[in-house]
């Protein structure tokens, strides 16, 4: 699954966004499947104003010069117009290749301010969450959540940032190939739209280690 070729879609689906218009309560469709993007107990209502403020601190008006697990880019087609005519592609690449992508707090705090970012870019359309050929995401990082004991994990209610990731307003793609297990399955699931390659595969391998999916994936997978 060549990117250009991801992008080139993506774009046609940023122009489509602003003309016709899109909503966050929009139904979710898939290449393969269909997705289901918004948890099912949450409202459908656009993203709410709290997006806006990160939970960590982090200031999301602006995108860091640099993130430690993702890359990220502001791509336009090269169409002759201005940048503020154009529909832009917001491309987040998750990066820890050691770990095949393994959704850790530092990876999912990066993601979230990233995407939350492109969310309020009038100059982009529509994002792309990718990994790499060999994983999209393997799952959740469980040697950091193995440290953790059953109160500390409650009381963080850990998997509340993942949602943000649904409340997005903007149209999500999630470009799979490779593993996407686990967690990384369930943020597929979160996306809008799935396009995946030849050797993308799909699972929830955690409930062999007695771990049920925690970020929705019983719900969304019944409807993909």
């Amino acid at each position: 699954m060549a990117t250009s070729s991801m992008i080139r879609q993506a774009s046609r689906i940023s122009a489509f966004r602003v003309s016709r218009g899109w909503s966050a309560s929009a139904p979710a469709a898939t290449i393969a499947g269909s997705s289901s993007r918004t948890h099912p107990t949450a409202s459908t209502s656009t993203a709410p104003s709290s997006l806006l403020t990160f939970h960590r601190g982090l200031s999301t008006t602006t995108l860091k010069d640099s993130y430690d697990h993702v890359l990220v880019e502001r791509r336009f087609s090269d169409d002759g117009h201005s940048q503020e005519e154009k529909c832009g592609v917001g491309l987040i690449t998750l990066n820890r290749p050691k770990a095949l992508n393994a959704l850790c707090d530092g990876l999912f705090d990066d993601l979230i301010h990233a995407a939350t970012v492109l969310d309020e870019d009038d100059a982009i359309g529509c994002l792309v969450v990718t990994g790499s050929q060999k994983a999209f995401a393997a799952g959740a990082d469980i040697a950091e959540m193995s440290k953790r004991e059953f109160s500390m994990a409650y009381k963080s209610n850990m998997f509340a940032d993942w949602a943000k990731m649904a409340n997005l307003k903007k149209p999500v793609i999630a470009a799979v190939n490779g593993f996407a297990l686990g967690g990384g399955c369930e943020l597929a699931m979160q996306c809008d739209m799935i396009v995946a390659g030849d050797k993308a595969k799909f699972g929830q391998p955690e409930i062999n280690l007695g771990v049920i999916p925690g970020a929705g994936g019983t719900q969304r997978l019944i409807r993909a």
